[in-house]
């Protein structure tokens, strides 16, 4: 409320919203959450972008919804198959934008995630544990 905004049910904000973006984790509850029923919630002029994973939205039913006007397009950096098939149809459709699951690699995450290892050389050799080491000894 302090920053002007209002918690609401999924299916209202589908149903309100000009652009949707997803950014969850794949769980048993988001498996396929954007079937063909949400996706007709959403405004004939929204978009959908998933950043995500491929397996929160039903593709076939996004193919359907973006061929036939449900949505006005989508934004799409994450596929299954990955990479997307030459013949994926999800690709060539003109109202999506697809991508090669690079959405988090901007300038900004690229620096800190290289800064963030060297930090890490620069700890072990201090003789100090690391923060994030893949196997803990």
């Amino acid at each position: 409320e302090e920053n002007g905004c209002e918690y609401v049910p999924l299916d209202d904000l589908l149903s309100r919203s000009d652009i949707v973006t997803l950014h969850c984790a794949l769980t048993d509850e988001s498996r396929g959450m954007m079937d063909a029923r949400r996706l007709a919630l959403m405004k004939p002029t929204a978009y959908l972008v998933n950043t995500s994973r491929p397996e929160v939205i039903d593709k076939d039913m996004l193919i359907n919804a973006l061929k036939t006007g449900v949505i006005a397009g989508a934004g799409i950096d994450v596929h299954d198959p990955h990479p997307a098939a030459p013949d994926d149809p999800l690709v060539h459709l003109d109202n999506v934008i697809a991508t090669p699951w690079c959405a988090g690699y901007t300038h900004d995450a690229v620096m800190a995630m290289c800064m963030g290892a060297c930090e890490e050389v620069v700890r072990v050799l201090h003789g100090e544990a690391p923060f994030w080491p893949v196997n803990k000894l």
